[in-house]
């Protein structure tokens, strides 16, 4: 019986389509095995390259979990068309990106019902929050994910402060001559290949179940302890401020612009003091309670229940 492969995605870029291809194209290979792709489209499209202000603009949003409403796919999607799902998502202000939150929302996403499902995400390197909200999102849609790749930036993180905004607002992964490419490697991209074999013999053998991908693949990253702090105070400093943009632009959507300048002036005093400041603390941290540390990272590889290491 044909295996029926479903891959759900949003990219603007065209990076995490790229990655998305490279996870597929050995199931692509498979006689047995019928692969499609569904990228998903918000009826209010978001521009690439960003603008400034239209960047900033969709903070309030992304932040505060309210999903955009999306088209209509092509054909129906229902619980039980297909045998395995992969789900690719990217990271917007700590939150599950926009488009793929209003997927998550809409009548489509009862396609995940008991289903299979593995998580490949590419992202600048904070992503703990928004794997607890796309985890949470899936399993209650009655989802049963098997796995979870995450492929972070190349270049070291201070590198990427620069480059990654860069990319956005231009277009261009190589700006800078001096530092390293935005985004993610194509080495590490093409790695996602053997994520991809594993998947495919378990396919075939109806082992999916007790695939556990995120004990089978080298890919998948530890996670780093150090972005803890830094995630968390982001948290805190984010909430407020979408709060306050949404309450402005109850008023009048103009005074919404203010709002996320002032927003935008906080985060950029935050990268340049406060981050610094919390990778410090969260290194003594790390030597003082080293085994607490321990086991909360160690409930971040954990995909399969719900709850733990999310609050």
């Amino acid at each position: 019986m044909m295996k029926r492969v479903l891959c759900v995605y949003f990219s603007q870029s065209g990076q995490l389509g790229d990655c998305m291809d490279s996870l597929t194209r050995p199931l692509k290979d498979l006689d047995g095995v019928e692969v499609e792709t569904l990228v998903v489209s918000p009826q209010k499209a978001y521009p690439y390259p960003w603008t400034f202000f239209r960047f900033f603009d969709v903070f309030p949003e992304a932040f505060l979990e309210i999903p955009p409403a999306m088209e209509t796919p092509a054909h129906e999607l229902n619980p039980g068309d297909y045998d395995l799902i992969i789900l690719g998502y990217h990271v917007w202000f700590l939150k599950l990106s926009l488009p793929m939150l209003g997927f998550l929302n809409s009548r489509d996403a009862r396609v995940l019902a008991g289903t299979p499902v593995v998580m490949v995400n590419a992202c600048r390197n904070m992503w703990h929050r928004a794997w607890f909200q796309v985890r949470n999102l899936v399993q209650g849609l009655g989802g049963r994910i098997i796995g979870h790749v995450v492929l972070i930036d190349q270049g070291p993180a201070s590198a990427t402060f620069l480059t990654t905004p860069l990319w956005l607002f231009t277009g261009r992964k190589k700006v800078i001559p001096s530092l390293p490419a935005a985004g993610v490697s194509s080495g590490d991209i093409d790695s996602l290949q053997t994520v991809g074999q594993r998947l495919g013999v378990a396919l075939e053998k109806g082992e999916l179940e007790t695939c556990r991908l995120v004990k089978l693949s080298d890919e998948v990253p530890e996670v780093s302890g150090k972005y803890m702090l830094p995630e968390k105070f982001g948290l805190l400093l984010f909430w407020p401020w979408a709060t306050l943009a949404r309450l402005a632009g109850r008023l009048w959507y103009g005074l919404r612009y203010p709002v996320e300048l002032l927003f935008f002036l906080s985060l950029f005093f935050s990268v340049l003091v406060m981050v610094p400041l919390c990778l410090v603390v969260g290194l003594i941290l790390r030597l003082f309670f080293q085994g607490r540390v321990g086991a909360y990272l160690q409930s971040l590889h954990n995909p399969f229940a719900a709850g733990k290491g999310g609050a």
